[in-house]
């Protein structure tokens, strides 16, 4: 975690965050869908990239949302990601846990898939909402 965030950090120097955060979103997937191989090795390899991917990924968007904040609400803005954060991991958890009871392993790589096409969308939407403000004539 510690050696994703600093690198993905550093990325953002260079490159748009929402681009960062697809980095990060395509490691999740490709770790999440590696641990399907039967090997333990390739499973060691597979919770590697996704956990290297969801570090880099949490640290771009909390600071991509103190970026984004008004310079008088970046304290409110940094309090709504970690609500959003937290309640979702608190919700979307024991929901995991019901899929793979059901429908085990890959399916539960098949609802994580899922989970992360949604936040990967989410990335472009606020990214283009961002850019199309930036764009308005200030009043």
């Amino acid at each position: 975690g510690t050696l994703s965030s600093a690198w993905m950090g550093k990325l953002t120097d260079r490159m748009p965050h929402s681009k960062v955060i697809a980095i990060a979103i395509a490691l999740m997937l490709t770790g999440a869908c590696v641990t399907i191989s039967m090997p333990l090795l390739l499973k060691i390899i597979g919770v590697s990239l996704f956990t290297f991917g969801f570090f880099g990924a949490h640290s771009v968007a909390s600071g991509w949302v103190g970026k984004l904040a008004a310079p008088d609400q970046k304290a409110q803005a940094s309090s709504i990601y970690l609500l959003f954060y937290y309640a979702g991991s608190s919700m979307m958890s024991p929901i995991g846990g019901l899929v793979w009871s059901r429908f085990g392993w890959s399916g539960l790589v098949g609802y994580t898939g899922l989970l992360l096409l949604i936040a990967g969308t989410l990335s472009v939407v606020v990214s283009r909402s961002h850019r199309a403000a930036a764009r308005q004539p200030k009043a």
